[in-house]
């Protein structure tokens, strides 16, 4: 699609020298004619289809030297909003260039009726960028090999759904031949970004990644390193995640310390209790359609208790086996010092594990040892924690 606009209009003021004598070398004839032009300009309704739509586009422009060297110096403002400053400059027929801009209010952005891929409701936050390159291609401009640099700050809105507090973000870029892809000295850097806080079922708090982005051959490939945050009240650590996902590189998830208590207040159930801490790995791969784990495994730090009681489902249980009618009286108070489980997920959303809890319920002053296979909708409880008031919402 291609942009169109209601009219343009162009003031130009100044002069355009050119001089007199013929007899320089033809090397020195472009020295022959200088500018020092002022040129003010003004597009009403520009409309890039899917893109972007603006009411006025200012754009003003200092204009001085020759074509061997030459200074274009514009400011672009869109709505009143001044969202770049462009310079050209050396010789005309391969200049260098420099498109910049600093702490532009990412709201007054949005204003702009930007067509963005995701949903944005921002009410804070900034954007700089700085794009540089030299023009020594002018058939292919693409060709030319051109640096941006993106640093985005304090952001604070719903990202696609999501309330995110506080996202700093910094990325530098090279662009050639219609690719975008991260300069190789930005991947070797520490967290480049930071989230204070995304507001999701469990809320993450000082998440923190190295963001690596590779866009060749119309295909867009997204890495992340060494993501981490804290939940739950306690941390995950993952050492690298890649998007689109592979077949062959598993998401190594390691939980450190996790609130079972916390976690349980995801799901409450009448009559359960449970407190501790437990810190595992849960390796997660992907078959092409479904989500997996396998071989994952926590284990608790520290002690815990294990209370439930009071509770419709037990009570239907204990009352058809006597077996089961002394499980469950052992949980109605089990102070633990051992709880492990092997952990796995099948394609169908449901997590299984394998556990085994050991300790002591003092009102029965006896020793128990319980082993117990557990079987938990996981997907479906993350779908139901996740529907909002409105159920035309995306369902994550």
């Amino acid at each position: 699609a291609q942009p169109n606009i209601k009219s343009l209009i162009s003031h130009w003021q100044g002069k355009v020298s050119i001089a007199k004598n013929d007899n320089q070398p033809q090397s020195k004839n472009s020295e022959s004619v200088t500018f020092a032009l002022d040129i003010n300009s003004q597009i009403k309704q520009l409309n890039y289809p899917n893109i972007l739509k603006v009411d006025e586009l200012k754009l003003t422009t200092k204009l001085s030297g020759n074509i061997e060297e030459i200074t274009i110096n514009t400011k672009v403002i869109a709505d009143d909003v001044p969202i770049a400053t462009a310079i050209l400059m050396g010789d005309l027929r391969h200049p260098s260039v420099i498109v910049s801009a600093q702490d532009v209010l990412l709201t007054d952005l949005l204003a702009l009726k930007l067509k963005l891929p995701v949903e944005l409701k921002l009410i804070d936050g900034n954007i700089d960028y700085h794009l540089s390159g030299q023009l020594k291609n002018s058939d292919d401009l693409l060709a030319n090999p051109m640096i941006l640099t993106l640093t985005v700050q304090d952001i604070t809105g719903e990202v696609d759904g999501t309330w995110l507090q506080e996202l700093n973000w910094q990325q530098k870029l090279q662009l050639q031949n219609g690719e975008i892809k991260s300069r190789p000295e930005q991947t070797k850097t520490s967290s480049n970004l930071t989230i204070a806080k995304i507001e999701t079922a469990t809320p993450i708090n000082n998440f923190s990644t190295r963001t690596y982005i590779d866009f060749s051959q119309d295909r867009l490939k997204l890495l992340a390193h060494n993501i981490r945050g804290h939940l739950l009240g306690g941390r995950f650590d993952i050492p690298q995640v890649q998007w689109p996902f592979r077949k062959d590189l598993p998401v190594k998830v390691a939980l450190t310390k996790i609130d079972l208590e916390k976690l349980l207040e995801l799901d409450k159930k009448q009559g359960i209790v449970v407190t501790g801490k437990v810190s595992g790995q849960l390796p997660i791969q992907y078959d092409g359609e479904n989500f997996l784990i396998k071989g994952g495994s926590i284990k608790n730090v520290g002690d815990g208790i294990i209370q439930v009681y009071n509770n419709p489902a037990v009570e239907e249980l204990k009352a058809s086996s006597t077996e089961l009618k002394l499980a469950f009286s052992a949980l109605e108070n089990l102070h633990y010092h051992h709880l492990s489980s092997e952990v796995s997920m099948a394609d169908d959303g449901y997590m299984l594990l394998d556990t085994a809890i050991r300790g002591r319920n003092p009102d029965l002053d006896n020793d128990v040892n319980l082993n117990l296979n557990l079987s938990y909708d996981l997907l479906g409880l993350i779908e139901s924690l996740n529907i909002t008031e409105d159920f035309e919402s995306k369902i994550i």
